[in-house]
């Protein structure tokens, strides 16, 4: 009789002593089946015969289908691009929101950027700009070059009482975005802020 040999906790962890095994493309239960003739197996391993196997293996596959059609999708982040933010051509009253970055308000974005470089850096927040900017604020004060597609970034507890170190390069940054008027501490004023997601918990 033709058996299936499966070890789903160590499925390269086996010893066999017959030399007739060969590796099956079947995967089930996340181990690796294979086929094989009569054979003295190590303990620990299940020994299934393979038509058994085979049909378990079939009603998984479709269980795992219908579960597939039946889940409700979940929506990802808006990407968002800082071209997007405002209405072009620029008419007489200046700039002005897009539709799109008024619809973004609120919501949870996906936007790629660039951290200014400061000579000293925020505390739990920096900003994020389309093209690599670097601000004196000893030399600019108010007057700095930072676009108006500017968006301040605001980082989550616990990094929200911490300096952000200068991170260079383009970033994708994921958050929620708060389009209107905010005052920051300094007194500056900002138009677009972006709520940091929490870090991600390192997997164990």
């Amino acid at each position: 009789m033709v058996f299936a040999v499966t070890n789903s906790m160590n499925p390269m962890g086996f010893e066999m002593n017959n030399s007739f095994c060969r590796l099956s493309a079947v995967k089930t239960w996340g181990g690796i089946v294979l086929l094989c003739g009569a054979s003295v197996l190590t303990a620990g391993l299940a020994i299934l015969p393979a038509r058994v196997l085979a049909a378990d293996a079939h009603a998984d596959a479709n269980a795992n289908a219908n579960a597939n059609a039946n889940a409700t999708p979940t929506a990802g982040p808006l990407e968002l691009k800082f071209r997007d933010f405002y209405q072009s051509p620029v008419g007489p009253a200046g700039l002005q929101p897009s539709a799109q970055l008024r619809a973004a308000h609120a919501q949870r974005v996906r936007l790629k950027g660039y951290m200014v470089a400061q000579e000293e850096p925020g505390v739990g927040h920096f900003f994020l700009t389309p093209l690599p900017v670097t601000m004196s604020a000893h030399a600019d004060g108010e007057a700095d070059d930072l676009p108006p597609s500017t968006v301040l970034v605001q980082m989550p507890d616990p990094d929200s009482a911490l300096p952000v170190l200068a991170t260079p390069g383009l970033l994708q940054l994921t958050g929620r975005l708060q389009v209107g008027r905010f005052e920051m501490r300094d007194g500056r004023v900002v138009w677009l802020r972006l709520l940091l997601e929490p870090r991600a918990a390192p997997a164990r």
